[in-house]
């Protein structure tokens, strides 16, 4: 049986029969039917067939079934031979206008018949071997990976696949169909040069093979193609258009250019570049290296590394480097080579091994630099760094003298203001105990007369009343009413007076242990009380001290350190104060640290030196006044104690201190550090 279908369609039942029998016969698969729209669907069905349709039937005539069938013979399944009793040239023409592929005049001889049935099959069978060939050339162009299009004599794209439709920034090939170069992504520069390519090849008739040219594709990068055109001719061998292809070679130009780049680097390069094969012979130098060994490649080409050996390192340092770069690492060190006309230089090497894609050592890179010079600048530096080492510990003694200037001008200071206060209630009781002197002088005598009195009395003398009256005159001289009045006051004053100097010398004596060397739990609010109590008097004469204490868990501090934090604070406050001003003095607990804000309403700081007031030796007191140094160990005894310090101010508004202290305390580091600080109180 053969794989060809037939569809007679005609609508004599009698014809239909016959025409059945002889096909069926012939071996053909036969499907009728009596009008055109069955015929229309029997041909849907069987896909491919052999149609023979009748001119004249009802519903849809052969004619128009031709035309209805038009898509279905574009697609190469169906061959129509038109049946007619009319065998007119005028009807044929019209029939095979409408889409007919062949025409029978009935009656039919027989054979005949076959014979045209058989001229469809061929015809059929030739089309789809064209359609495979077509569909496998598709094939081809959508999966290879080169870019191919095809233009027409006026370079008009003829067809293209699917690389060069992406290329050209379009979906499918048949967008690129109809359009020119001037209609696609490319610049118009590019899109002229094709174009006179496209000229040259069908002008000449000989192809461009192997053009290099860069293209702008759609989506804005620059790609580098490879592409060969060649003349498209007819049969007759007339040029009727252009075939391109082209390959992407952006990442082989790319490679190129780094290598082109690398290789004028390596050329430029300051330092030396050798490079050698597996067996360490030199095949490569750069300019530095003939310009730092005095060697020219025609010298060292082929030769070892071992020509600049210049015997100062022993033979274990290049056994090391072999065992190092053997292993595939990478060696670093200095070593002294010796150049072609025999002198020594430093050098500072590395070398590297060169592997292929399967690990193995195909040959080494070394990179050396002629360091002579800066080995002498290193020995230099050196030298230098000694010599600095030296003034530096001279500097250390200056400061620590410095320090302990700063300390005994503090010291004198508090003496100075120590005694002061003591002077004062040491006064008054001087002043008491001497009216008590002259107290007790008076009591004498007035106690004398009366022993005087007593005895007259007692031995019944006449002069009882003469006595009586010294007394009476010796008790109104010394005025004894008054005397006996005041002892109470004068006693109460000088008790007053001694507790006041005991007070005194023990807050001197607490405030004293500023080198205390262990860390102990502190009140903040009482020693700060106790610091403003040791400076009163450089505070009462043209400040108030206003006191805002919050209450304060105890913290583990350096109690002495952070009382000459405090005394620093407070007597730089009372000197900022040029006549008479308040000092307000703040505490209170935020998180994990306590603060303390000292604030004055002197003169302020100015911006410029803002920044400036924690930096050792600043200072803008007179010279003579001050050494700079106090704000500067403030700070540092404070960073001791894991704390920080901040100022604010303004000038003419005045200044605020704040320290931030941890409620836990310094940390062992901290500890070190503020044992290791200086005192100056």
């Amino acid at each position: 049986m053969n794989e060809l279908h037939l569809v007679i369609a005609d609508d004599d039942a009698c014809l239909l029969r016959l025409l059945e029998r002889r096909l069926t016969k012939a071996g053909y698969a036969v499907s009728t039917c009596e009008n055109g729209l069955a015929a229309r669907d029997l041909v849907a069905e069987h896909e491919p067939v052999v149609l023979l349709a009748d001119w004249e039937m009802p519903g849809l005539n052969g004619v128009e079934l031709c035309q209805e069938l038009q898509e279905a013979k574009c697609r190469g399944g169906i061959y129509i031979i038109l049946m007619t009793a009319n065998g007119e040239p005028e009807q044929i023409v019209v029939g095979l206008e409408a889409g007919a592929d062949d025409y029978l005049v009935k009656p039919t001889h027989p054979a005949e018949l076959l014979a045209r049935i058989q001229n469809g099959a061929r015809s059929l069978q030739h089309l789809s071997e064209i359609r495979e060939q077509k569909e496998l050339l598709g094939h081809i162009l959508s999966n290879t990976p080169q870019g191919i299009f095809w233009k027409n004599r006026d370079s008009v794209y003829q067809g293209c696949n699917a690389v060069f439709a992406r290329d050209a920034g379009v979906k499918t090939a048949e967008e690129v169909i109809g359009k020119t170069d001037f209609n696609l992504a490319w610049k118009p520069n590019e899109a002229e040069f094709y174009r006179e390519c496209d000229g040259k090849v069908m002008e000449t008739g000989h192809p461009m093979l192997n053009i290099e040219e860069s293209q702008h594709q759609a989506d804005g990068t620059e790609a580098w193609l490879l592409t060969s055109k060649v003349p498209l001719r007819d049969s007759q061998g007339e040029v009727t258009g252009v075939l391109g292809t082209y390959v992407d070679i952006t990442q082989r130009k790319m490679a190129e250019e780094s290598q082109r780049r690398l290789t004028r680097a390596v050329e430029a390069a300051a330092e030396a570049i050798v490079l050698t094969n597996a067996d360490a012979k030199i095949v490569q130098i750069n300019p530095a290296f003939s310009k730092i060994t005095g060697y020219s490649a025609t010298d060292i080409l082929g030769k070892t590394p071992g020509l600049l050996k210049s015997g100062r390192q022993p033979q274990e340092f290049y056994e090391r480097m072999w065992k190092t770069i053997e292993s595939g690492s990478v060696w670093a060190d200095r070593l002294i080579n010796k150049r072609k006309d025999g002198s020594h230089y430093n050098a500072e090497l590395n070398i590297a091994p060169i592997v292929d894609s399967g690990g193995a050592v195909t040959g080494y890179v070394g990179v050396h630099r002629d360091v002579t010079e800066q080995v002498e600048r290193e020995q230099e530096l050196q030298a230098a760094m000694a010599e600095t080492e030296e003034a530096l510990a001279k500097l250390q003694q200056v400061h620590a003298q410095l320090l302990q200037a700063d300390k005994m001008a503090s010291i004198g200071n508090l003496a100075a203001g120590v005694a002061h206060e003591i002077n004062n209630p040491i006064g008054f009781i001087t002043s008491n105990l001497n009216s008590l002197n002259e107290y007790v002088t008076d009591l004498e005598r007035v106690l004398s007369a009366y022993d005087d009195l007593l005895r007259e009395t007692t031995s019944g003398g006449a002069s009882v009343s003469e006595k009586a009256d010294d007394v009476t005159r010796i008790r109104e001289e010394a005025d004894l009413d008054y005397v006996m009045s005041d002892l109470g006051n004068l006693i109460e004053e000088s008790t007053d007076g001694a507790k006041r100097v005991r007070q005194i010398v023990a807050d001197l004596r607490d405030f004293s242990h500023v080198d205390s060397p262990n860390v102990a739990e502190e009140d903040v609010n009482q020693l700060i009380e106790k610091t403003i109590s040791v400076a009163w008097n450089e505070l009462k004469y043209k400040t108030e001290v206003v006191r805002e204490f919050n209450d304060l868990p105890t913290i583990p501090c350096y109690g002495g350190k952070l009382g000459q934090v405090f005394l620093n604070l407070l007597v730089n406050a009372a000197q900022a104060i040029e006549e008479r001003g308040i000092i307000t003095v703040r505490t209170g607990c935020l998180d994990e640290h306590i603060w303390i804000e000292i604030s004055d309403t002197g003169r302020g700081i100015s911006k410029e030196n803002v920044d400036r007031i924690f930096d050792p030796f600043f200072t803008t007191k007179e010279v003579g006044k001050g050494t700079g140094l106090g704000l500067h160990l403030t700070r540092t005894i404070v960073k001791a104690h894991g704390g920080r310090i901040a100022v604010q101010s303004q000038e003419g508004e005045g200044t605020t201190f704040r320290v931030e202290l941890p409620l836990t305390g310094p940390s062992e580091a901290e500890e070190d550090e503020a044992e290791s600080e200086p005192s100056v109180s």
